[in-house]
């Protein structure tokens, strides 16, 4: 889960890379201020406010380097875009694309699917990831118990890698389990 360093740590890389546009600098420099209020989104779907700004080969026709819509109306330019947003405090999606974006890891730490999951309840973020790391946990128990079953069946031949992936489905299952006890303890003190 990101937090407000890592959304303005964001912005601030994104800064960088649009150094030589002073609009997206002004644009950039007014959501550092809101940035309580800014999520990094893969889609703008559902999005009152919603900001697309792609980089480099991603701006090339028919795209196009920015896009801002707010409450379905396009805005064309980011200093007219800048004077709409500070007379509203809806959240503002910002989806942002560039060649490599899978790698940038300041942006993948702090990455949404949409704008719901984004402002979705902390505490209902961290039940939903409770849930994942349960369900991983289960398969590893159940490849350890399987790993077990075929190794009391006696089939010398296999033995050795039975015995290897006993040993690795135990190791996964001590650190999901240490995981899973980091987040219930989250989500406890949440409560």
């Amino acid at each position: 889960m990101e937090s407000r360093r890592d959304k303005l740590k964001a912005l601030l890389q994104f800064g960088a890379q649009v150094a030589d546009d002073p609009m997206l600098q002004l644009l950039v420099g007014f959501l550092a201020g809101q940035v309580d209020r800014v999520h990094f989104v893969r889609s703008l779907d559902g999005a009152t406010i919603g900001v697309r700004v792609a980089l480099g080969r991603r701006a090339v026709w028919p795209a196009r380097g920015f896009h801002a819509t707010v409450r379905g109306v396009p805005v064309p330019v980011p200093a007219a875009l800048v004077s709409v947003l500070s007379e509203t405090s809806d959240p503002i999606a910002l989806q942002v694309v560039f060649d490599g974006m899978e790698g940038a890891l300041w942006l993948q730490k702090v990455l949404h699917d949409d704008l719901a999951e984004a402002t979705r309840a902390p505490e209902a973020r961290r039940a939903d990831d409770l849930a994942a790391l349960r369900a991983r946990i289960d398969q590893a128990l159940d490849v350890y118990n399987e790993c077990r079953r075929l190794l009391e069946d006696g089939d010398p031949a296999r033995e050795k890698e039975l015995r290897f992936f006993l040993d690795l489905a135990r190791r996964e299952i001590e650190s999901l389990g240490a995981e899973f006890q980091r987040l219930r303890a989250g989500l406890d003190a949440g409560r």
